[in-house]
């Protein structure tokens, strides 16, 4: 079960992260400066001109008069003007009494043709415009986005799509044909705030996304970098920037710039009367097929290119296309055909209601979940109407609560019954693999009831057979019959005594073993191939031995520790009986560990000769739980037995495994985000690192077959003690370009110095040892086990000129910059149960139940959450469990930082570090009755999102979640958390004063979160 003990907490200070709203009291106030903000174009659009233009008392934008230079009169736009950024980022202010009111954005270009936009199509756009470069925009360049109630904070995008809505929102259909109707006849109009609503709403609808006004378009080509959006709204965000940038690729195939291209767009669209051919047969027109298709095919060749680029894919881009192959499928039969798109007035009149609905929707949430699970002794029962006041709400029935606690308890008892017996099948099955590398390796005596087969290699005990058998890895010493790896395959049933060992089964309970029978099975799991054959897999411990040499025979492996396990159980069945109670526990079991050596030193020299340490590099397990048959049903004119079914399902990998040296020798929780002791940032290491800096030397620059290449080049050599050397050389132009290459270099039987793999060539001028020196471009060297240093060059008069000696080798010392830590990357962990209940006498399926986390933290402070949880669903949609009756939540909260290096007025460098906290929270309600009177309700989403940014090293109010704990900020924290209601946001929530947080509606109105 998901449990809320402090909604407050979670509802209020986990998604939103605010600073404390409190400040001093001055006799003077200062009305606070209001914004919108957001993104032009598919994120593509800088340095463009962005006005906040209100809408005036005749549904006009506002215009006002101005004197010219010339003095000439002429009259614009009012409000308040921005510049996109180079990320086509706007933030623009609102006047205070544009609060609430429609408002429309006008995007346009700047006079020096400073605006810019940058070309998407991987192939070039119109005009010879190359993919990814930026093309002032043309002269006439106008983009609009309108909203009916514009609030502080809110997020407007514009780009094509959402000027396509301003247009419709702005156009009335006149009948001038007829007898008035059959309005089919576009005449510029009025913005209202219905028709605006309606026309977002309209558009939405048009194209298949949430709120195009809200939602944030990713431009195609930037998609390898972080967004910093949450994973369950990545990809529509793909999908919006895709179709944004199919203008692009539309304006293209029309000879047209995307100025002619949008007006062309804008008049048939009119035409049509907001309508869209869903496919045509005349291939100039504008239709959904061919928008969707330029997206997908902007999508796969950016894909493409990212790919070839070794950039991070998204893997929601692949998710993205697939939604748009699905639509193009769904349009093929469509040729010449209109959308049906039609927002009827009671759907915009809902949303002028919305900021009461929001209210009173807010206030049964706050209540039910700070009563999550029931725990208020005045909890309404199930069945009340939810529109009784006389008890407290909960989120899930407690009656449901109270079965599912005695469902676990239960499931804990059966397991603390058979957990001794588990631990000693579990010796007992490494004792036995032990057993037969010994006698694989001629040097055992099998025990009594043991039978050990030479010639097939091959124990039988216990119930169980080990097999040994070879891993083929293709390395070219298995052509010896020599191999580094080796499986263990286990087959059969081992069945633990159940009077052994005599202790407790239940923790605090009797001494006397309870009445308690378990085996172990490892079952044989036949799958078929690509040819269709039939392929059987066991149970296996693999080992892996390090050596060039390799090995006939698995080597006793705590003589010979591994380099390695590799641990893989598909099937495996553990039957148990505690005190008559049945229940049959399956699973599925792997993971790989990798084995690390202590760097130490010995007399100046670094050598490995500490024992292995191994760390879990990677897991997976799935556990299912799984009762007697408690009854039937007939599901489909077919009788299904039901039980009592349970699953956890677990997957993780580690992050620098293979260079944290633990203190333990087998994997423990404690080893994650970990500081050695004894190895903290700052450690001055005496004498590790020795340099060879030498001048003009000719040096081996290249080698095609068997023509080698010299060149002439400064170099330097930094050795870690006995360790390795890498090398930087330094080529002026007299020979050739200049620049600088980075080498690793090795001893060869001459024991002489030479450069073994190089880099490129880094073309760059005026480079000299000195410089890179100076300038501490040397970088950090890597230890195992330990960390990254820093050699420290000697600079006695602290005047930034580092003292070099040339020809001969120099000690120096190294400091620990950088500690290696543990970290999790996608832990992902599933817990879902299928429960039984009694209905009317006889057995049927209770409510499901379902929590789906997800979890990357690669260090102590940077990390992304993502938790759904539901109760009584259908279906899933994505994570979240959705249905008539569902209950249910997601939360998502992503942590990173950086940092930026300042000069100031006399040129002294500091570095400052910045934190962001992202947060979201998405809450899914099934069957509310209270704007209804149906028997099912209605089904209700609200959205919390919010942003914090934060200073690092100071001393001012803490901020976040992550800071919060630290209480370690400088600066101002202007953090918001955002309320949406069916698409639109409604209010605001800050801390208004410490632990108290307020959502403050639009209209005025407020509820105050929590108990």
């Amino acid at each position: 079960m998901f449990s809320l003990p402090r909604i407050s907490l979670l509802l209020s200070i986990c998604l939103l992260a605010a600073c404390s709203g409190n400040g001093s009291s001055t006799t003077r106030k200062t009305e606070p400066v209001k914004y919108v903000n957001g993104y032009v174009g598919s994120s593509s659009v800088q340095n463009a001109v962005v006005q906040a233009v209100p809408i005036d008392v005749q549904g006009q934008t506002t215009t006002e008069a101005v004197t010219r230079e010339d003095g000439t009169k002429a009259e614009v736009y009012a409000g308040a003007k921005a510049s996109s950024t180079t990320l086509a980022y706007y933030q623009v202010k609102l006047g205070n009494d544009d609060i609430g009111r429609p408002v429309t954005l006008i995007i346009s270009g700047k006079d020096d043709e400073a605006t810019v936009e940058r070309c998407e199509l991987v192939n070039g756009c119109y005009g010879g415009w190359n993919y990814r470069t930026t093309k002032a925009v043309p002269a006439e360049y106008e983009l609009r986005a309108s909203v009916g109630s514009a609030q502080n904070n809110m997020r407007i995008n514009a780009n094509w799509v959402t000027h396509l809505a301003s247009a419709l929102a702005y156009t009335s259909y006149i009948d001038n044909s007829g007898d008035g109707t059959n309005p089919d006849t576009p005449k510029a109009g009025v913005y209202t705030p219905f028709t605006i609503e309606r026309a977002n709403l309209w558009l939405s609808a048009l194209f298949g996304l949430s709120d195009i006004i809200s939602l944030r378009p990713l431009a195609p080509s930037e998609l390898y970098k972080d967004s910093g959006l949450a994973s369950a709204i990545k990809q529509e965000s793909i999908i919006y920037g895709a179709i944004v940038a199919a203008g692009q690729q539309l304006a293209f195939e029309t000879g047209q710039d995307q100025v002619d291209w949008l007006a062309d767009m804008v008049d048939e669209f009119l035409h049509n009367q907001g309508q869209l051919y869903q496919r045509s047969s005349i291939g100039t027109s504008f239709s959904l097929y061919r928008i969707y298709n330029a997206a997908k095919t902007l999508l796969q060749e950016n894909r493409t290119y990212i790919a070839s680029q070794n950039y991070s894919v998204p893997s929601e881009l692949s998710g993205a296309i697939t939604v748009l192959d699905q639509r193009l499928a769904a349009l093929e039969d469509q040729t010449d055909q209109l959308t049906n798109i039609d927002i009827p007035a009671s759907q915009v009149n809902d949303w002028l209601d919305r900021i009461n609905n929001a209210r009173a929707f807010m206030a049964d949430l706050n209540e039910r979940l700070v009563n999550y699970k029931g725990q208020d002794i005045n909890t309404c029962p199930a069945g009340t109407p939810q529109t009784d006041a006389s008890c407290v709400h909960s989120f899930i029935d407690p009656a449901y609560v109270e079965k599912t606690v005695n469902y676990y308890s239960a499931l804990n008892s059966i397991y603390y019954g058979i957990a001794p017996q588990l631990s000693a099948g579990t010796r007992t099955v490494k004792d036995l693999v032990l057993e037969l590398i010994a006698c694989v390796n001629a040097t055992c005596t099998p025990a009594a009831g043991h039978i050990y087969d030479a010639a097939a290699k091959k124990l039988t005990a216990e119930g169980l057979t080990l097999t040994m058998v070879p891993v083929e890895l293709g390395a070219a010493i298995e052509e010896e019959g020599k191999y580094n790896a080796f499986d263990i395959q286990l087959l059969g049933e081992l069945i633990i005594d159940p009077d052994e060992p005599e202790v407790p089964n239940i923790p605090g309970e009797a001494i006397e073993p309870l009445d308690t029978v378990a085996s172990i099975k490892f079952k044989e799991v036949k799958t078929t191939n690509a040819d269709g054959d039939e392929v059987k897999s066991y149970s296996r411990v693999r080992i892996v031995y390090s050596g060039d040499d390799g090995y006939d025979a698995p080597p006793d492996p705590v003589v010979t520790p591994p380099l390695g396990y590799d641990l893989e159980w598909p099937d495996v069945v553990v039957p148990a009986m505690v005190n008559g109670v049945k229940q049959e526990f399956g699973l599925y079991i792997s993971a790989k560990l990798i084995g690390v050596n202590d760097i130490v030193e010995n007399n100046n020299e670094l050598t490995p000769p500490s024992p292995l340490h191994y760390n879990l590099t990677s897991i997976a397990v799935s556990l299912t739980a799984s009762s007697e048959v408690k009854g039937s049903i007939t599901e489909n004119g077919e009788e299904v037995e039901l039980k009592d079914l349970a699953q956890v399902t677990l997957s993780a990998e580690a992050t620098n495994a293979a260079n944290y040296y633990s203190d333990s020798v087998w994997p423990e929780l404690d080893d994650f985000f970990r500081i050695r002791s004894g190895y903290e940032a700052g450690l001055i290491e005496p004498g590790l690192f020795e340099y060879l800096f030498m001048e003009n030397q000719s040096v081996l620059f290249s080698k095609i077959d068997d023509e080698e290449v010299y060149r002439q080049a400064d170099y330097i050599d930094v050795e870690i003690k006995n360790y390795g050397i890498n090398r930087l050389e330094i080529f002026s132009d007299t020979d050739g370009l200049p620049g600088l290459r980075k080498c690793s270099v090795v001893i060869n039987e001459a024991n002489e110095r030479e450069t073994d793999v190089c880099t490129q060539l880094s073309e760059e001028e005026n480079l000299s040892i000195q410089k890179l020196i100076d300038d501490d471009r040397l970088g950090l060297f890597s230890i195992p086990s330990r960390g990254a240093y820093k050699p420290l060059f000697p600079d006695v008069d602290d005047d930034g000129v580092h003292e070099l000696v040339v020809g001969s080798n120099v000690e120096l010392d190294g400091e620990l910059k950088a500690v290696f830590t543990q970290g999790i990357n996608n832990l992902h962990v599933r817990a879902a149960h299928e429960l039984t209940e009694e209905q009317d006498g006889s057995v049927g399926r209770a409510p499901l139940a379902i929590v789906d986390m997800k979890l990357t933290r690669t260090s102590k402070d940077v990390w992304d959450l993502a938790i759904a949880a539901g109760y009584d669903y259908d279906y899933l949609v994505d994570v979240l469990p959705t249905g008539v009756r569902a209950q249910s939540l997601y939360l998502s909260y992503l942590v990173g930082n950086n940092s930026v290096k300042e000069e100031d007025d006399n040129q002294v460098e500091t570095v400052r570090d910045f934190t962001f906290e992202i947060g979201g929270m998405i809450i899914y309600r099934g069957g509310v009755k209270l704007f209804t009177t149906g028997d099912k309700g209605e089904s209700i989403g609200i959205t919390l999102a919010s942003r914090v940014d934060y200073e690092l090293n100071g001393t001012a109010q803490p901020c976040g979640i992550i800071n919060r704990k630290d209480e370690s900020v400088t600066g101002s924290c202007n953090a918001v958390g955002y309320l949406t209601y069916r698409n639109s946001i409604v209010g605001v929530i800050r801390e208004e004063r410490d632990g108290v947080y307020v959502v403050r509606f639009s209209d005025g109105q407020f509820l105050v979160l929590g108990g």
